[in-house]
């Protein structure tokens, strides 16, 4: 079949015409600068996909360029005192199921299965790219269930996730809940209360700032069965979503927890024990700091994490 010209010219103006009918839609709907930075948005999310088969034979998928990807592609985590968390707990405990809330890429869900093959991980991923990467580099493990949800305080929310910056390098980890609600990036959020659980022995949260959210929205789950909890808590993003450091300290302590934080170059990762699993702590070797119940409040030197207790 010949296409002449004016054929070509007709699907050039069809596509103008589209274009032009989405974008006045977002102007009606949004206001014209909301929509410009949409567009914005939009174009930063234009990433490169890799594809790998490592050494062992692994088949995975994830965002050229992401610091995370690009240790987990060799066969490494950018948290190795996750890895020796998970080898105290192995040492001294039994556990069967695992929360990994904010599972990015799943680095930290295949370092779960390398030390407890038979643990069962429900995870949780709000990003939809990030999300279909996590599908497919999960997908010989039996037991994960991946989930393409927000974990926060509220179920059925929806909400819009901030674009993948990917000008230089970039960390897929580092993006959290968008305060600008465009049709990008969408997802809905869960309360973890709202998902029944048999038993839960540890936790891994890394939301970028909804760690106080997700944990009000988990209370009930975490008073009942009282797990491990791994968790990140950073200043900068959690100011972004209306709470602080000392908020979640504090709830934590609530909870009948202690918390310890993992002293290293970064400093923001947290461990949170029960009393009953406090005898970990002499199998760990971590350099750990425990925020007293009843603290004052929390001093910064930088806008990540705080640099004294009081």
């Amino acid at each position: 079949m010949r296409v002449t010209r004016n054929q070509i010219r007709f699907t050039e103006l069809g596509k103008l015409i589209k274009s032009y009918a989405k974008a006045t839609h977002l102007v009606f709907r949004f206001g014209l600068r909301r929509t410009i930075r949409f567009a914005f948005d939009s174009i930063k999310q234009q990433i490169e996909i890799q594809f790998v088969v490592t050494p062992n034979r692994d088949q995975l998928m994830g965002v050229k360029g992401d610091a995370t990807w690009e240790l987990m592609k060799r066969g490494a985590i950018s948290e190795p005192h996750f890895k020796e968390l998970l080898r105290a707990i192995r040492h001294q405990e039994t556990i069967g199921i695992a929360l990994d809330l904010g599972a990015n890429h799943g680095s930290h869900i295949l370092e779960m299965i390398r030390t407890f093959p038979s643990l069962k991980i429900f995870s949780f991923e709000a990003n939809p790219i990030i999300f279909s990467l996590l599908n497919f580099n999960c997908k010989n493990e039996t037991n994960i269930r991946t989930h393409p949800f927000a974990v926060g305080n509220t179920t059925g929310e929806l909400i819009s996730m901030e674009a993948i910056d990917t000008r230089g390098r970039t960390n897929s980890g580092t993006y959290g809940v968008s305060s600008k609600n465009f049709p990008i990036n969408q997802c809905i959020t869960l309360k973890i209360d709202d998902y029944p659980l048999e038993r839960l022995d540890f936790v891994k949260m890394d939301v970028q700032g909804s760690e106080l959210k997700a944990l009000i929205g988990m209370r009930n789950t975490l008073e009942k069965f009282m797990p491990i909890i791994f968790l990140e808590i950073e200043e900068c993003h959690l100011l972004k979503n209306g709470a602080s450091s000392a908020e979640v300290i504090r709830f934590i302590h609530t909870l009948g927890y202690q918390i310890y934080r993992i002293e290293n170059d970064y400093p923001v990762d947290h461990i949170a024990l029960p009393s009953s699993k406090k005898s970990l702590l002499q199998e760990l070797n971590l350099n750990l700091r425990e925020i007293p119940h009843g603290f004052k409040k929390l001093l910064f030197d930088n806008d990540k994490y705080y640099s004294h207790v009081n």
